[in-house]
């Protein structure tokens, strides 16, 4: 049986973040229809962030993107993830990462039926610095 993964994606977005970007997160979190020109669509073939209704985490998926105070655009997100659609991942953060506003926790990534007690079982950290990102087992 493949895994599923819980995917928690949370940033602040400099105010000064490219429409091209925040276009591209918004077909991402499904709140827009059409795809964004210039996205390519090997590296984003759909939307990864979009919330699916039938998720099977507790309490659901859940996305969304903020900017009404205009310092900074906050973008949350929490989907699970066939481990097939990993891969996306990568393309996604790539995206993000040059316009984090704050360097620091920007979610994780775990086995969505791993049991704590087990090894193994810690969730990968993903982190935000410097234009880049890091997505590294817990310590």
């Amino acid at each position: 049986m493949s895994e599923r993964y819980e995917v928690v994606v949370t940033c602040f977005l400099r105010e000064d973040t490219p429409s091209h970007v925040l276009e591209a997160l918004r077909w991402h979190l499904g709140a827009s229809a059409a795809r964004p020109g210039g996205l390519e669509e090997e590296a984003h073939p759909y939307p990864f962030l979009e919330p699916d209704p039938g998720s099977p985490l507790p309490g659901g998926d859940y996305g969304v993107l903020r900017g009404e105070d205009h310092h900074a655009w906050g973008l949350f997100s929490r989907t699970c993830r066939h481990e097939d659609d990993l891969g996306q991942l990568d393309a996604l953060l790539g995206l993000l990462a040059p316009y984090v506003a704050e360097p620091g926790y920007g979610g994780h990534v775990r086995a969505a039926t791993a049991d704590p007690s087990q090894p193994g079982a810690a969730p990968s950290l993903l982190t935000f610095a410097d234009g880049a990102y890091v997505l590294a087992p817990a310590a």
